[in-house]
């Protein structure tokens, strides 16, 4: 796990805030602490302060998804790291965007970066034919197998081409179709609601 420092002269004071492996939004809460472990504040009461340091939006610290902002501006927050290791200032980013890649200490930051950058397009490409929907069948088989016969296993695939079976109700359907299908005790219930 990468250790990140970034510092800053704040109304006289040089606060330093170390980061390892995350920035300040990515944990509910999170506390900061002098070198002298006096506490100075928490995420929220120090958010114009991490701002300031980091150029992190506020809006990111305050909690808005993280997909509200563009790769290039989720990219740019580590512009103001300082690290030991200039590759983890790409490492620090895996999070913010849902990645994984090795570290690879050596690599260099261009080639840390091109992994990220690479991982990140998978990501946005993920299209029809890649074998999601497989892959899914073959753990609702596993946890069919391995849960108790007194467990409801419910799930619904939506083809989102398919305007059809796309909506809300037509996912409610499927799933009240399986619940049932599992548990025909169930049918006497909804045939009282809507007969």
């Amino acid at each position: 796990m990468s250790i990140c420092q970034m510092s800053r002269q704040i109304s006289g004071r040089q606060i330093v805030i170390f980061l390892s492996g995350s920035l300040p939004f990515e944990e509910a809460n999170v506390e900061f602490f002098s070198q002298r472990y006096k506490r100075l504040g928490d995420k929220d009461s120090l958010r114009l302060q991490i701002h300031a340091i980091t150029g992190i939006p506020e809006r990111a610290l305050e909690g808005e998804p993280l997909s509200h902002f563009s790769v290039n501006d989720r990219l740019s927050w580590m512009e103001k790291r300082q690290t030991k290791y200039e590759e983890d200032k790409v490492y620090s980013l895996l999070g913010i965007f849902g990645v994984y890649i090795s570290p690879f200490y050596g690599e260099g930051m261009a080639r840390a970066l091109t992994r990220l950058q690479d991982e990140i397009k998978k990501l946005e490409e993920c299209n029809p034919g890649k074998g999601k929907t497989i892959l899914l069948y073959g753990i609702i088989n596993e946890l069919s197998k391995s849960t108790a016969k007194i467990t409801l296993l419910s799930y619904f695939f939506n083809q989102a081409t398919n305007s059809r079976i796309n909506s809300t109700t037509a996912v409610l359907r499927g799933l009240l179709f399986m619940l049932i299908n599992q548990q025909l005790v169930l049918i006497s219930h909804l045939r009282k609601k809507h007969n």
